[in-house]
């Protein structure tokens, strides 16, 4: 069992993360200028970057206890450094330059709670670039799909599709068990590095297209006579979630606003003011934006009194005993997030 890291320890680390930073470039610099020989040495600059998005990683990590997801999510830097010509010591200085800046920045008995994890981590590198996560399983039909959108072969793809409801599939089933593990396949070939950026980029493009064309051929349901907000929280680049949650909102024909992805809170919340929704629903993919997304769903409820929330999104499903309460639902599926929508407008 992973231990679980304090309310007090979390908070410090979030009121010290900015100078953990510097101390933690500071000491890569050093290593760079002093012992290193590999590429990381020579590209500081991508480094910093990426210890930026580590350290926020690393507070979302404490502040929702998600210990146990760490090595997983570690293994995504891997994966993207290695990639760029980062070797494997890299990746040990890293880890030990962030052990020892929160040990020199922290009181003691809280550096060590949030330390522990670092050096667990570290203590396994080797498991981490010696194991790959399994292929995710594939049905002969999102196999099929998989294959049209990595060939761009973007009217095959839709009309795949709709052979599917043809034959009697409904679109829940099509979107979940067909479009999604397509998608999630993507991902693994990236990750693994059998297909490019540019190359998963254009793929789910043309699976974005192929989604809009089924929903587009689709009768809508009676009005529903609800209003809905969509959008992903701030700094959520991933949007297709989104997409697919407020494409089967207006099959089911609710009055759907789409903010889209990466807009400040500010914006979210004065786009909820003019709108005047039953529902928002805010997605999240990555860990690191779960504190936006808390935030965010807080702030909402706090301008729109008895405004509903449904928070979907991988990260947001791995956060759901923080995350729901009052009034605020955490959606495993996208057709459960529409669901889950009506229940909570009939509260309102």
């Amino acid at each position: 069992m992973v231990n679980q890291v304090s309310a007090e320890a979390t908070t410090r680390f979030r009121e010290k993360l900015d100078e953990l930073l510097v101390a933690v470039n500071e000491r890569l610099e050093l290593d760079a200028k002093f012992e290193c020989a590999d590429i990381g040495c020579d590209r500081l600059g991508l480094s910093r970057h990426y210890n930026r998005e580590f350290g926020r990683l690393l507070a979302a990590v404490y502040e929702f206890n998600l210990l146990e997801r760490l090595a997983e999510e570690f293994r995504w830097y891997i994966s993207v450094l290695t990639r760029r010509g980062f070797g494997p010591d890299y990746f040990g200085r890293m880890l030990g330059a962030w052990s020892v800046a929160t040990m020199s920045n922290i009181s003691l008995a809280e550096a060590r709670e949030l330390a522990a994890p670092l050096d667990s981590l570290r203590s396994n590198l080797g498991l981490l670039f010696e194991g790959q996560r399994p292929a995710p399983a594939l049905s002969r039909d999102a196999a099929g799909l998989l294959e049209l959108l990595r060939q761009r072969r973007r009217r095959e793809a839709a009309e795949s599709l709709f052979a599917l409801l043809k034959a009697g599939q409904g679109v829940e089933h099509v979107v979940e068990d067909v479009v999604l593990p397509a998608l999630s396949h993507l991902g693994y070939l990236w990750e693994t590095g059998e297909i490019s950026v540019a190359g998963e980029h254009a793929a789910t493009d043309i699976c974005r297209y192929a989604l809009y064309r089924l929903f587009d051929s689709l009768d809508p349901d009676r009005p529903a006579g609800l209003k809905a907000l969509v959008a992903c929280v701030p700094g959520e680049e991933h949007e297709l979630g989104a997409d697919i949650v407020a494409e089967y909102l207006r099959l089911k024909e609710w009055d759907v606003f789409s903010v889209g992805r990466s807009s400040p809170q500010e914006d979210v919340i004065e786009a909820l003011r003019d709108f005047g929704p039953d529902v928002a629903f805010f997605s999240v993919t990555l860990l690191e934006n779960l504190p936006a997304a808390h935030a965010l769903a807080g702030e909402a409820r706090r301008a729109l009194p008895g405004l509903g929330v449904v928070l979907g999104g991988k990260a947001a499903v791995a956060a759901t005993g923080v995350l729901a309460g009052p009034g605020v639902a955490v959606a495993e599926h996208f057709a459960e997030a529409a669901s889950l929508g009506i229940r909570l407008s009939e509260k309102r």
